[in-house]
């Protein structure tokens, strides 16, 4: 339990570090292009915390609700 706890945490902190790099990028004028990289890493290790925790309450967490809230109703 430990364990998993500790890796989601550090998985919950390059998630966030991905989704901040794609938005100083996106608001330095560097455009999208560069900045959807980061943002799909994001979005891919917040996918997969959600599925290694099996609960939906995970993104709730306020560390990764703001990530969350940004890829709702994307595919």
């Amino acid at each position: 339990s430990l364990r998993t706890s500790e890796k989601l945490g550090l998985q919950a902190l390059l998630a966030r570090s991905h989704n901040l790099m794609g938005r100083t990028l996106e608001l330095s004028g560097s455009g999208s292009a560069e900045a959807a990289p980061h943002y799909a890493a994001a979005r891919r290790i917040l996918e997969t915390i959600h599925q290694e925790s099996g609960s939906d309450g995970i993104l709730k967490r306020q560390d990764l609700s703001a990530i969350a809230a940004q890829f709702a109703g994307q595919p």
